[in-house]
């Protein structure tokens, strides 16, 4: 998924008439952030060098994104949203999305994530 959308968001910004100084794909990362596979993204984006970022998480599953190893890394996370993808009129996928403030590369071991919830 972090591919697709590095790839798609730079052809959405190239085509448009508002230009971004920085390019979407030198600020999508992976899931190996939070102990999954992230192949490349390992290399291109060392967990170290990204403590006390703010997150957009996009997951296919909301329950990716309420998982505990997710919010063990992160200080805040903002409410679960929704992006609906159509297609001529027809939903045709669904993904999750919610902001993530203060990424830590070491999780928090005595953190309750039911209390990591922030309000809009």
């Amino acid at each position: 998924m972090a591919s697709g959308l590095a790839f798609y968001r730079t052809k959405a910004i190239e085509s448009s008439s508002n230009k971004l100084e920085a390019n979407p794909a030198f600020e999508t990362s992976s899931w190996h952030l939070f102990g999954g596979n992230g192949l490349m993204y390992e290399r291109w984006f060392p967990v170290d060098q990204q403590n006390d970022k703010t997150l957009l998480l996009i997951g296919r599953n909301k329950a990716d994104l309420i998982d505990g190893n997710v919010l063990s890394h992160i200080e805040q996370a903002q409410e679960i949203k929704e992006i609906k993808i159509n297609k001529n009129g027809q939903q045709v996928g669904l993904y999750y999305y919610r902001v993530a403030k203060g990424y830590q590369s070491q999780p928090a071991i005595d953190k309750d994530p039911a209390n990591n919830q922030l309000s809009d």
